[in-house]
């Protein structure tokens, strides 16, 4: 079954949809293994793909990746292991971010974080990848709750430095 992708889904929805998407296959091809209708084909171990154990280590942002990349761990990580990092003197798993493509680094170092104003007044936390700004969209401090980064700024703003 091909189960088309937008590119933005958490690991957590992608379990939600493939666990319904199979199920609803199962009461439809079930009762036609049952008949004989349908067998089993044996998987091309040539064909067959791996994918290695997830530990907590793969969890801490690598500042020095793409921040495309980085961006997609946030995602596959969401839940189990989480994607740790620091900012500042704040230890935070960020949850929720995207590629800010307004924003290039100039040569600052990999995990730097800085405020920018955004459209409206806000304020976006950028932090610098190898290629590009990440704009945090929401974070879990250590020990609190999950926050968008606007709640995150209006407590912990002085100690981003």
């Amino acid at each position: 079954e091909v189960v088309p992708l937008t590119g933005s889904e958490t690991a957590p929805e992608l379990y939600d949809t493939l666990g319904r998407r199979g199920a609803e296959l199962l009461t439809t091809v079930l009762p036609q293994i049952m008949n004989g209708a349908l067998s089993a084909t044996p998987q091309t171990e040539a064909s067959a793909t791996y994918c290695q154990l997830i530990n907590k280590q793969d969890g801490a942002i690598d500042w020095r990746k793409p921040a495309v990349q980085i961006e997609r761990e946030i995602r596959a990580y969401l839940g189990w292991p989480g994607s740790r990092t620091s900012l500042g003197s704040i230890d935070a798993i960020i949850t929720r971010a995207s590629v800010d493509p307004a924003h290039m680094p100039a040569s600052t170092t990999p995990g730097a974080a800085t405020l920018v104003a955004a459209d409206g007044g806000a304020t976006k936390l950028l932090v610098s990848a190898a290629d590009a700004w990440l704009s945090i969209e929401q974070l879990k401090p250590v020990g609190k709750k999950e926050m968008p980064v606007q709640a995150f700024l209006a407590g912990y703003k002085d100690k981003l430095n």
